[in-house]
This record gives structure tokens, C-alpha cells and sequence, in this order.
């Protein structure tokens, strides 16, 4: 558990503590559901739900760490990755 605890440690300092990431992480999820569902009046789908997710958690680290370029990169990944699976998805 000594090297789980020290990634911990390290990552707090680069990305601030989880609790307070979870937070903000939960509200800007809310925030963009209700927005959907306000102008489609219905919920967003499961999976569409799950593109934000990534991209929100990516977010919340950057809102601490602006200038991590990581995070910038993951955020890049992901958008290219979810791009990928809406040209692949036929049903849409």
C-alpha cells in the first residue's frame, strides 16, 4: 500500500484532493445532463453519458492544473476516441 498511498500523495499535489474533484466533477455532470435535457426535453443516453465523464474528469484536474499538458492530451485522446465511436455507430 506504500506505493498506492505515495501516487496518492503525488497526485493530490499536481490535481488537489479527490473529495473536492468529485465535487466538482458531479456538479458539471449535472449541470450538462440538465442542459440536455432541457433543450431535447428527455435524458441523455447512458452512453453518451459516459463521453462526458472522461472528459469531465480530465476537466476537473485542469481546473487545478491548467498548464498540465497531460491532461490537455487525455482531454485531446478522449475527444478523438469518442469522435471515432460516432462515425463507427450507424444507430445515431
Amino acid at each position: 500500500m506504500a506505493a498506492v498511498d505515495k501516487t496518492l500523495e503525488e497526485r493530490g499535489t499536481v490535481y488537489g484532493d479527490y473529495a473536492g474533484g468529485l465535487k466538482f466533477r458531479q456538479a458539471a455532470l449535472d449541470l450538462i445532463y440538465a442542459r440536455y435535457s432541457e433543450v431535447h426535453n428527455d435524458n441523455m443516453p447512458d452512453e453518451q453519458k459516459d463521453y462526458f465523464v472522461d472528459v469531465v474528469g480530465k476537466i476537473s484536474r485542469l481546473a487545478v492544473s491548467p498548464t498540465h499538458e497531460d491532461s490537455w492530451h487525455d482531454v485531446a485522446g478522449y475527444s478523438l476516441l469518442i469522435e471515432e465511436v460516432l462515425k463507427d455507430d450507424s444507430s445515431r
